[in-house]
């Protein structure tokens, strides 16, 4: 196939079967962003933050937010600074604190955060929990 009917293919609206409105696959491509496509290893070992952050803000740009996606992996990070309107699903994966972190995410956003599907590594996280029920458990995932 050639490249200009492959970015035809992009650009043309389709309708999805059972659906009402054609839309093209670019449209599609675009409805879900993964931190794989920012260049996000998820092997434990490299520090995913640049990767994920890059992805959160393309989210964060659209008016209309929309969902950031995990491939399965472990993602080392530091602070991810996220906004309003975003789901960010992990899918099941790890996010794994870098030592010396206060916490993984921090939430700047004023409404429609969702974050799920994550198990947190917070081995890394330098603040320690003062409540006496839980003393010094590392409980600054997010803040």
């Amino acid at each position: 196939m050639s490249l200009t009917k492959v970015s035809q293919t992009l650009i043309t609206p389709l309708t999805a079967t059972g659906s009402t409105t054609a839309r093209s696959l670019q449209d599609r491509f675009a409805d879900v962003v993964n931190v794989k496509d920012f260049g996000a290893k998820g092997d434990g070992v490299t520090d995913d933050t640049a990767a994920i952050q890059a992805a959160v803000n393309i989210v964060s740009a659209n008016p209309i937010g929309g969902t950031l996606f995990f491939n399965d992996g472990i993602y080392l990070t530091q602070e991810i600074t996220v906004g309003s309107n975003i789901i960010i699903d992990g899918n099941g994966v790890t996010l794994k604190a870098k030592t010396g972190q206060n916490y993984i995410f921090r939430l700047t956003g004023l409404e429609n955060i969702t974050i799920q599907n994550f198990i947190f590594d917070c081995a890394g996280l330098s603040i320690v929990n003062t409540n006496p029920i839980d003393s010094g458990a590392r409980s600054s995932t997010i803040y």
